[in-house]
This record gives C-alpha cells, sequence and structure tokens, in this order.
C-alpha cells in the first residue's frame, strides 16, 4: 500500500472519529448520555422484574418501583400478591419488538427521562399483555426513579380492554387485569389482539387476488369466501386466516370502506407481510 494511501485512510479515520464525537457532544449536550442507552436501560429493566417474578420475591419486585410510588401505592403489595398467584411458572419471552416513547425535560436543574411502552409476553403457554411506565432518570426527584406503573393483564383481558371505549388507566404502581374471560380464543394478529372464530374452510392467496382482480365489493367477498375470523369494528379491518402458510399462521387484513374493499395485505402474528391490493390514489381532476 503506498504512503498517499495509508495517509488517505488515516484522514478518513480521523474525520470519522471527529464526526462521532462531535455526534455524542451535540446529543449529551442538548440532553442527558443516559438517553443513548435508553433501549438498554429499559430491557435491562424488565429482565429484572421477570426476574422476580419467576424467583417469587415480592420484595424484589416491590423494590423496582419508584420510591413515591411505593409510598402513594396503598395496594401495591396485594397487588403482587395477586400477580404470583396468577404467575404458575416458566420463562417470559417478549414477542415482538416494543416500540418506547418518551417524554424528556432538560434544563438548569438536570434532566428527567421517562418512557412507556406496551408488549405481549408468554410464559408457561400462557400469553399475557403488559404496559409499562419507566422513569430511568430524574435529577430533579430521584425519588422518581424506577417503575412508575406496570399494567399487568391477561390476554382475554387485554383484548376486552383494548377493543372497548374504556379510558385509559393512569394509576401509578401495579395493576393486574385477569378477571375477565371472552367467549372465543384471543390471537395476536399483526401485534395486536382480536378475539377469534374459529371457521371450517381452506382459504388460499391466489383465489383472493383472483377475486379482487374483478370484485372489490366486501359484501359479494363474504357470499365467496364466507365471515372474517375476526374483525375490528374502530378501523373496519377484517381478518381471515390463510391455508397456504409455511408452518406459520398468515391471515388475509381486509380494509373496507363504504363497503368496498379499499386494500388487502397478508400479514403474520407479529410482522406485515406483503400488500395484495390497495386501492388506486385518485387525482383531484378525476
Amino acid at each position: 500500500m503506498g504512503k498517499y494511501c495509508k495517509i488517505r485512510i488515516i484522514k478518513i479515520i480521523s474525520c470519522l472519529l471527529l464526526l462521532s464525537m462531535a455526534l455524542t457532544v451535540c446529543l449529551t449536550s442538548c440532553g442527558s448520555s443516559k438517553r443513548l442507552l435508553e433501549e438498554k436501560i429499559f430491557k435491562d429493566a424488565m429482565e429484572d422484574f421477570f426476574d422476580a417474578v419467576e424467583d417469587r420475591d415480592a420484595h424484589k419486585i416491590r423494590s423496582l418501583f419508584s420510591k413515591n410510588v411505593i409510598e402513594k401505592d396503598t395496594d401495591l403489595q396485594e397487588q403482587i400478591e395477586k400477580l404470583l398467584s396468577l404467575y404458575n411458572g416458566g420463562d417470559f419471552e417478549i414477542l415482538c419488538d416494543y416500540l418506547l416513547s418518551g417524554d424528556y425535560y432538560s434544563g438548569e436543574e438536570g434532566f428527567t427521562s421517562w418512557v412507556t411502552t406496551n408488549f405481549p409476553v408468554s410464559c408457561g403457554g400462557e400469553r399475557y399483555w403488559l404496559s409499562v411506565a419507566l422513569v430511568y432518570e430524574d435529577d430533579i426527584d430521584e425519588d422518581n426513579i424506577g417503575f412508575e406503573s406496570i399494567y399487568f393483564f391477561t390476554l382475554d383481558e387485554y383484548c376486552a380492554y383494548f377493543h372497548s371505549e374504556e379510558e385509559a388507566y393512569d394509576d401509578d404502581g401495579l395493576l393486574v387485569f385477569s378477571e375477565r374471560r371472552l367467549e372465543n380464543e384471543v390471537r395476536i394478529i399483526e401485534c395486536l389482539p382480536y378475539e377469534y372464530k374459529t371457521v371450517d374452510r381452506k382459504l388460499y392467496s391466489e383465489n383472493i387476488k383472483t377475486f379482487l382482480n374483478s370484485n372489490k365489493n366486501f359484501d359479494d367477498f363474504v357470499e365467496a369466501f364466507g365471515e372474517p375470523n375476526a374483525k375490528d369494528e374502530i378501523t373496519f379491518e377484517h381478518f381471515y386466516e390463510l391455508s397456504d402458510s409455511n408452518c406459520e399462521a398468515r391471515y388475509l387484513k381486509l380494509g373496507v370502506i363504504d363497503g368496498r374493499i379499499s386494500y388487502a395485505s397478508i400479514v403474520g402474528n407479529f410482522d406485515y407481510v406483503e400488500s395484495i391490493y390497495d386501492s388506486p390514489v385518485k387525482s383531484p381532476a378525476e
């Protein structure tokens, strides 16, 4: 390698290092350096929670909440006992990537960082849903650091709550929901829970594509293929289980507006697979 090439490479590496340092300085000058590690901090906190539940360690579960929450939540111990009575053993597994949303403060007093998310988990053959809020730094009041809230739902409970018009919970501490039982099984489709009705039929994506090439009327679709396995009354989406899957569950998702199919796609339990129809966008002149 020639001298010129070596010098050029050294210059490139130096520029990259300077760029990296500048980016770090920019991020940390505008906010706390802990925010760069936000996802890891949250993951570690959830692992501590799951470990404490698996060890049936009520004291450890309690200690993961902030000091302020522990002082204010009068039924925290009762909810911990309810959680441990619900838990039948087995390792927890988070079933899909959780997306963190945050609220941040930066001022002369210091930094405050708060994140929230919700996600499904499996444990010993059972599935649950968690909604979590975590304060991982608060320079103004360190007694706020820790879990602000954990809502622990059975899958039936979360499905019923998610598709209802119930007000969102805003209580601090731990809340365990396990009383409601739905008439049908609950399946997770594209990372959301739906009450699912089993229908004895064979349904293949190629047949659906052929139908949609000539007809977008939803009533005609139902007449041809039957009622959906699941639906969302708010978004007007309808789901059909497909038969042409390779060991993994696949579903047809239909969006229906004013009785017509506006889009059709194939989705899995936790992912979007492909679009098979999307209504064309009309220009303003049409």
